[in-house]
């Protein structure tokens, strides 16, 4: 695929455009209150740099959950920020060597995720370790998380042939909970769509990526996604969590 650059820092690989989507409200279909609620969703689009940092006005006690995106195969990333979150990381997920446009080798995801200490302004970095390739990150601030133990499960899924649906790895909990799942993708542009059930909480158009979550009872989750339009690859991959609530 050929490269194109519309005013976007970065751009390459048709990445074209960001679609930000937000929740107030991520009750469960049952009703259920003790599932863990969307506050917040800062997410402004994939940057060409060795670093992206961004702003959030976070809330002591809450959750920030960090999904982190990227298309070298060679690359780590880490993520710190400027208030002191403690944070962990779930493994990273990649289809290597074979995808990322013509910006890259690779699909890369990798979700982090930290209790919130500090009440203020939080700056936000994730920094890649080679390179000034496409990389970006999604902030998703979360209440009533069980901050000791917050992951109640999660998992995470590459692709092994080609599909237009992306579907995670079931996610099994025990107790309400907030699926929240990220799909990532490198070939093409556009919006991919949410799983039925889901909210969408952001959108990466150009890479193109997408976060959703969904609040319900103790169960077996798989969250999907559609790749955009009619587009079919199997350059696509999945991280998903179950947030423990209070």
């Amino acid at each position: 695929m050929g490269l194109a650059v519309l005013g976007v820092a970065g751009a390459a690989c048709g990445r074209i455009a960001f679609d930000p989507l937000s929740s107030s409200d991520a009750g469960g279909p049952d009703g259920n209150d003790l599932a863990p609620a969307i506050a917040q969703v800062v997410a402004p689009g994939y940057v060409g740099a060795a670093s992206q940092t961004i702003a959030i006005d976070q809330t002591a006690g809450n959750f920030l959950l960090v999904a982190t995106y990227w298309n070298q195969n060679a690359d780590t990333v880490a993520v710190s920020d400027t208030l002191g979150n403690a944070y962990q990381n779930r493994p990273v997920v990649k289809v290597p060597l074979v995808c990322g446009g013509g910006t890259g080798d690779s699909t890369v995801a990798q979700l982090w995720y930290a209790p919130i200490t500090t009440t203020g302004t939080n700056m936000v970095t994730v920094a890649q370790s080679v390179g000034v390739q496409p990389l970006g990150m999604m902030l998703l601030e979360y209440t009533g998380v069980a901050l000791a133990d917050p992951i109640a499960a999660g998992s995470e899924l590459a692709a092994s042939m080609s599909s237009h649906t992306a579907t995670a790895k079931p996610v099994v909990t025990t107790a309400t909970t907030t699926i929240v799942a990220f799909f990532g993708d490198t070939i093409g542009n556009g919006a991919m769509g949410g799983g039925p059930g889901y909210t969408v909480e952001a959108r990466d158009l150009g890479f193109p990526n997408m976060i959703e979550d969904l609040a319900g009872p103790a169960g077996t989750y798989t969250p999907t996604a559609t790749l955009p339009g009619a587009s079919s690859d199997a350059c696509w991959v999945a991280s998903a969590v179950a947030l423990r609530g209070r």
